[in-house]
């Protein structure tokens, strides 16, 4: 397959953090955009992916450019996308933190620019105004993958106003959009031992109702086992899965 990849070198947190990382890559991919014939791309044929913070950032931008009636992406792929910090408690969550390498709660909040002292209280869910969030148009998919008893959850305070808004920014959480409708085609991938897991499921499933075309592959492992595509049957699974798609995609 004959295909341009450009890479975004942004800037990362604690130093920057959001929504600089995501200012980063929406102001890169306008760029090739506006100067695709000096990259030699077809301005019609542009893709956007990323993993995990990155697949954050790819669906918060295919959702930035739809909304500001840019949408000149042609597919998202995100592999195990962050899509919300509404709730920590995801079954995926709570049984595979234990085992991720560089998955807390810790560097979301330094992502975001809120005090790690909060990490425990994040944890437990006490970081939400449970009520705005059972009338959420979010909770549907949401509620599929967690079980929470809200009258056992006591919201702190001051964490809550720590966190103000971010919970609700649909380019931090895409999963708090309003509507996920006339965004781009997505592939979104995931691995059962992956605390992200569920978050990119119930994205997935709101994607679909939303309309909009939509695959799903699930392969075993952990966070990233793509990276070790060469010696793992599930990472080369998932890397497989995002070459023939493009494949699919691309040359029909």
């Amino acid at each position: 397959m004959d295909a341009v990849v450009v890479s975004v070198h942004y800037r990362l947190a604690p130093e920057y953090p959001y929504p600089i990382p995501f200012e980063d890559c929406l102001t890169a991919i306008k760029y090739l955009h506006r100067h695709h014939q000096y990259f030699g791309v077809d301005a019609t044929q542009i893709s956007i992916a990323g993993d995990s913070a990155g697949a954050n950032i790819a669906a918060g931008i295919t959702l930035k450019l739809r909304d500001t009636n840019q949408n000149f992406l042609y597919r998202q792929i995100l592999l195990s996308p962050v899509t919300q910090v509404s709730s920590f408690l995801t079954y995926s969550f709570r049984d595979n933190a234990k085992y991720a390498i560089f998955i807390e709660p810790t560097f979301f909040l330094e992502y975001i620019n809120v005090s790690t002292d909060h990490a425990d209280a994040v944890c437990a869910n006490e970081h939400v105004v449970h009520e705005e969030m059972i009338h959420h148009k979010a909770r549907p998919y949401l509620k599929n993958y967690h079980k929470i008893n809200h009258e056992d959850v006591v919201r702190k305070e001051h964490v809550a106003r720590d966190f103000g808004r971010r919970i609700e920014d649909p380019y931090l959480c895409p999963m708090m959009a309003d509507s996920l409708k006339g965004l781009s085609p997505a592939l979104v991938l995931v691995t059962e031992h992956d605390p992200f897991r569920d978050d990119a499921l119930a994205y997935a499933d709101r994607l679909q109702a939303d309309g909009i075309e939509m695959e799903a592959v699930r392969a075993f492992g952990f966070h990233r086992i793509y990276y070790f595509f060469d010696r793992s049957v599930s990472g080369g699974r998932m890397i497989d899965a995002v070459v023939n798609y493009m494949r699919t995609v691309y040359e029909k």
